[in-house]
């Protein structure tokens, strides 16, 4: 028995895994500064995504999945001005730091906007991301008055 349980213990220690490292929120000034687009809005909806990647110089695929959040923009804290409702993709959660989002809720996204990784059609380029490394949390007005200590006015959608 014994045996058996060093031998599962070694043969799982080489396995490659990628889990979410994050251990605390960053400094909000450095977290506005790294992200690309920072807005008040509320999720409407969500989709489940898959993602097959071809693994290079085989036959094999392994399969990626996301969340697709559709999130009405009600405030633009810092960005270009988007359309009124934009797609907003994080994890699934457990070890890929995926952000909980619920439906009719409003939150401060801290977004960043990606341009790799997605290769399918399903998804439009370039898209936003979130995750729970990130500032994102439910909207409230503290971490909203720290925000505008280093910026101006938020832009209010119409």
């Amino acid at each position: 028995m014994k045996k058996l349980l060093f031998f599962c213990f070694f043969l799982s220690y080489g396995i490659i895994s990628f889990c979410c490292s994050c251990i605390e929120d960053e400094p909000i000034k450095i977290s506005i500064k790294k992200s690309h687009s920072i807005f008040i809005g509320t999720v409407v909806d969500s989709s489940l995504i898959k993602i097959e990647e071809k693994l290079e110089g085989t036959n094999s695929s392994i399969s990626h999945y996301f969340i697709k959040y559709n999130v009405v923009i009600k405030s633009l804290l810092k960005g270009k001005n988007y359309t009124d409702t934009v797609a907003l993709y994080t994890g699934i959660g457990g070890g890929d730091c995926g952000y909980p989002f619920k439906i009719n809720s409003d939150y401060i996204i801290y977004a960043n906007i990606n341009t790799s990784f997605f290769l399918s059609s399903k998804i439009s380029k370039p898209y936003f991301y979130t995750d729970i490394c990130k500032r994102t949390c439910v909207f409230n007005e503290t971490e909203l008055n720290n925000i505008s200590t280093y910026i101006k006015k938020p832009k209010k959608r119409k």
